[in-house]
């Protein structure tokens, strides 16, 4: 890409992944490729960090589109070579994971039987 930065972390600098990027990692396309080769995250000798947050955002996710076995095995891998910060037990994350499904469900029911100015009467309401 002509004229792109290139940032260059020093190797001993620690390195946080958000959702997004844990996404482009896992679905090893485009965009993981180049975030792999531009920071060599698995050459690394401090393994990048996620948060549990971040973790369970992730799972939501793959559980959302019904990633099939493999997607989550290779997932599950990616998982296992990052190193989390407590954000909470394994439990609650597991958990906010099944909530953020159940929620994106909610969401669509939502959106698909109120209109927009009802949802926004009722955005109003709340914030009031």
């Amino acid at each position: 890409m002509a004229g792109e930065d290139i940032v260059i972390l020093p190797s001993h600098a620690l390195v946080l992944l958000d959702t997004s990027v844990l996404v482009h990692l896992a679905r090893r396309d485009a965009t993981g490729v180049w975030i792999e080769n531009h920071f060599a995250l698995t050459a690394r000798a401090d393994r990048p960090l996620i948060s549990t947050i971040t973790e369970g955002e992730i799972l939501g996710f793959a559980r959302q589109r019904n990633w099939g076995a493999t997607r989550m095995a290779d997932l599950t891998r990616l998982l296992g070579e990052v190193v989390r910060v407590d954000a909470g037990l394994p439990e609650v994350v597991d958990a906010y994971a099944d909530l953020s499904v159940l929620d994106c469900g909610a969401d669509t029911i939502r959106r698909a039987t109120t209109s927009g100015s009802q949802r926004r009467r009722k955005r109003l309401a709340l914030s009031s």
